[in-house]
């Protein structure tokens, strides 16, 4: 029989970067040109088979705007990963992928209070556009600094990588739970260890990827350019 998973995944961004055209490629195989800003939060499910597991993907589609932090510390705490995007033809996008960040590392906590490591995929949406105006050297050294593993450019209106990227994602969750279970056996107050893995960290009760320090900004005029 094979196995399955859930997983929460959240995404989060600019408005107008496409994060619900990219669910809706990736849901329904389908691309409006229609754009209508997205209030708030909602959520679409999709399954995907791999290596005799299904995956259940519950996928998280947030405001790019101040109401998105209606969103609270409980609702960070069941999430199992993130999918920061931004647009590559729109360089203030990219610019504030640094706020998004720093904001869901504020609101990602365990219940004991110690941060929550989420991983991380990063999309640069709008691929398919001519004009350019983010280098992907760029992202890819903020990905570097971040100990950010998983980048792609994507587009929505022609479904490049998105079925790829995202299943990347689901790996690379499996693929830290399975690291869990293989050090279970450690004192979780015991000394922290790292391992080679560059997946993780673990001890005192959390699993940490890297640490930032979190800075509220404000985003009352988060809106990509289009």
């Amino acid at each position: 029989m094979d196995e399955t998973k859930q997983y929460k995944i959240i995404l989060v961004g600019d408005t107008s970067v496409g994060k619900t055209s990219i669910l809706h490629r990736l849901v329904f195989n389908k691309f409006s040109e229609e754009y209508r800003s997205t209030v708030g939060a909602d959520f679409l499910s999709k399954t995907i088979y791999q290596n005799n597991i299904i995956t259940q993907l519950q996928l998280w589609d947030t405001a790019g705007q101040e109401k998105f932090w209606c969103l609270t510390e409980v609702f960070w705490r069941t999430a199992d990963a993130v999918i920061l995007v931004y647009d590559i033809s729109c360089e203030k996008s990219f610019q504030n992928l640094e706020f998004w960040y720093k904001q869901f590392k504020s609101k990602s906590v365990n219940e004991d209070g110690t941060e929550k490591s989420l991983p991380i995929l990063v999309l640069g949406n709008k691929s398919d556009c001519q004009t350019r105006a983010v280098k992907q050297e760029d992202v890819e050294q903020w990905c570097k600094e971040k100990n950010i593993k998983l980048h792609f450019e994507v587009s929505a209106k022609f479904s490049n990588q998105i079925k790829e990227s995202v299943t990347k994602l689901t790996e690379y969750i499996t693929e830290g739970e399975k690291e869990l279970e293989k050090y279970s056996h450690y004192d979780v107050y015991g000394e922290e260890e790292q391992y080679s893995s560059g997946l993780l960290k673990s001890g005192k009760k959390s699993v940490k990827l890297h640490s930032e320090t979190n800075r509220s900004e404000d985003c009352s005029s988060f809106r990509c350019c289009k």
